[in-house]
């Protein structure tokens, strides 16, 4: 009896959980590059993120999707993404609870060593990793390292950057590293809605 009770408590959780998630498309248009971005992203018992990129850039045809999952509080616990161009690769790298990362054969990145987030080259919604985490106040701003995934050459490597908060819904990015910054709009969810020279958002649906 008590085994049913039980499996009925994890199948009516299951439902609720179903019930409950928030679920969001977001649906990006290049300026830069040529590209559409179909996002989706679910908050259940976890963040799980589903995107794709395709159409011109960097001067060829490409296909990009990603998958992130990431805790609560916004910081990253896996990412996958599969490159389709003249040349295709994957990238897969998993964030551990003591925040070291390790690549798809589990073996540590010492050179990843303090990171906190990721920052995709193709894509505006990584941005939305430590705006969310971080949860600055107007004014604030704050100091972070990231791994900064360079599509499409297969590379990933630590950089320094800043996120401040300008209020409004706008937030000053910068890349400390090579001195590029620039001021992205934001929703009241943390989604970008207009990067200058990137990106704009044609739409966002919530279910």
């Amino acid at each position: 009896m008590k085994k049913k009770l039980f499996s009925l408590f994890l199948f009516s959780w299951g439902i609720l959980t179903l019930a409950t998630a928030q679920q969001f498309i977001n649906l990006w248009e290049g300026t830069s590059m040529k590209t559409f971005e179909f996002n989706h992203v679910k908050i259940a018992e976890s963040i799980y993120i589903n995107s794709q990129v395709t159409g011109q850039g960097f001067d060829i045809p490409l296909n990009i999707e990603y998958e992130l999952e990431v805790d609560h509080l916004w910081q990253v616990r896996e990412v996958y993404i599969h490159f389709k161009s003249k040349d295709n690769f994957e990238i897969r790298l998993s964030r551990k609870d003591d925040g070291k990362w390790s690549d798809s054969n589990g073996a540590i990145i010492d050179q990843l060593e303090g990171c906190t987030d990721i920052d995709i080259t193709v894509t505006p919604f990584t941005n939305s990793l430590p705006i969310n985490r971080l949860k600055l106040n107007e004014g604030e701003s704050e100091e972070i390292k990231v791994v900064y995934i360079d599509l499409p050459n297969n590379k990933f490597f630590p950089v320094n950057q800043r996120y401040s908060n300008l209020g409004n819904g706008l937030y000053l990015y910068e890349n400390l590293d090579n001195g590029y910054r620039e001021v992205i709009l934001v929703d009241q969810d943390g989604f970008v809605k207009y990067y200058p020279d990137f990106c704009h958002r044609i739409s966002k649906t919530q279910y």
